[in-house]
């Protein structure tokens, strides 16, 4: 121990109340700028030059000690400490581990507390993670346990201290084949260019994942409290799910030819643009939809309380939003149309010169179709039912309860 470093920290530390967490932050703190200072001694410095060095950085401990302390009237930015950790306590690298995937079909990660990145490795039989934090703290670090063919990795139940900062890099196996789990509870996951015949399910309560060139066996992620950011994604089965926040996906593809895209926001909007698969699902229970660009044998939109805006799409499908506009644009129609609308604007543009069967059903508003439009039965303001040009290849139906049907 140095007497600088203990004299130093009290002197701070005296100035605010005295609290578990301020308490328990000196302990450690005392503990990783005496080990600073030992490394930097050992790297050849001089003690009075360690310690200045070490103690450089004391005038933002400050700033921390006031926004923790804060916390008691209820007024603590959190963003703000996180900088200030951030800057004060830089991460480094404190713990390296190597397990073994061969013969594994499994390989579950549970962590409580971190940013964590799945990331791509080269061709072999070992999963590598690095984990980089603000304080070596041993007990904060992953253990492994081999059951049967599943690998568990698991964070301790309990991270000590609130204000540390971790950041875990996995860094997966090219050529390994199977079932990667990955979950968090506190912080954000980053999905990063991963090519492999295996699925992945990610999934966090409280953080944001963001997700980019991805070309996996099934990719599933879903978060409680937090957005999902994808870009370029190609699986035969892909699903986003977030229960509050938004979810943008650009550039997706589903490969095969029964793949799927399933996005789901419960509470927030959703934005989707480039996507093609077989079937794609865009579902949203309280948010707006957003779609350009997207290519499906089959579609099924679904809004309950939001608008529905598709544009520039490719396909067939069934479109519903129950309180909210409906407005859809398709550059080239492949089947029908069912198009449901229960409180508001139902606008439908289709292609130059197509030609198909309509059958339009109002309970209170108005119904606008092109002035070509020849007519099956008794035209009512209501109701109308005929055909669009002479070789009708699909068929428009679209109901509303209340609000305009346009067709043009």
């Amino acid at each position: 121990m140095f007497p600088e470093i203990r004299t130093a920290l009290q002197q701070h530390f005296q100035q605010f109340p005295t609290t578990p967490e301020t308490e328990e932050f000196y302990r450690n703190l005392l503990v990783d700028l005496n080990d600073t200072v030992a490394d930097k001694i050992s790297q050849g410095l001089d003690r009075p030059t360690a310690i200045k060095e070490t103690l450089a950085n004391l005038p933002d401990l400050d700033e921390i000690l006031q926004t923790v302390t804060a916390s008691e009237s209820g007024s603590l930015d959190h963003r703000r400490l996180a900088r200030l950790y951030d800057h004060f306590l830089a991460l480094k690298l404190v713990n390296t581990s190597k397990f073994s995937c061969q013969h594994l079909n499994q390989i579950i990660i549970t962590y409580r507390q971190a940013k964590i990145s799945l990331l791509p490795g080269a061709a072999g039989t070992e999963l590598l993670v690095n984990e980089y934090c603000n304080l070596a703290r041993p007990n904060t670090y992953l253990t492994g346990k081999n059951e049967g063919d599943k690998l568990k990795l698991t964070q301790p139940e309990r991270v000590p201290l609130a204000f540390l900062r971790i950041h875990v890099e996995i860094i997966v196996p090219a050529d390994f084949t199977g079932f990667i789990y990955l979950s968090n509870k506190i912080g954000a996951l980053h999905l990063v260019d991963l090519t492999g015949h295996y699925i992945l399910e990610a999934t966090t309560a409280s953080g944001a994942i963001r997700a980019r060139n991805l070309q996996l066996a099934q990719i599933h992620l879903q978060t409680k409290s937090g957005q999902i950011t994808g870009r370029q994604l190609q699986s035969p089965q892909l699903a986003l799910i977030s229960t509050s926040g938004r979810i943008q996906i650009n550039d997706a593809r589903g490969s095969g030819p029964e793949s799927m895209i399933s996005v789901m926001a419960k509470s927030g909007t959703l934005n989707c643009r480039r996507l093609q698969a077989a079937e794609i699902n865009l579902e949203c229970t309280s948010g707006s939809i957003g779609a350009v660009e997207l290519t499906a044998k089959r579609f099924h939109f679904y809004a309950r309380s939001g608008e529905i805006n598709g544009q520039r799409l490719t396909g067939c499908g069934h479109f519903e939003n129950t309180s909210g506009n409906l407005e859809l644009g398709f550059d080239q129609v492949s089947g029908d149309l069912n198009c449901l609308n229960k409180s508001g604007l139902l606008k439908l543009k289709l292609p130059e010169k197509s030609s198909y069967y309509f059958q339009l059903t109002n309970r209170a508003g108005q119904l606008v179709l092109p002035e070509n439009a020849v007519y099956q039965t008794p035209r009512t303001r209501h109701q109308q039912h005929g055909q669009l040009g002479p070789t009708p290849t699909f068929k428009v139906s679209a109901r509303t309860s209340s609000g305009l049907i346009e067709v043009k």
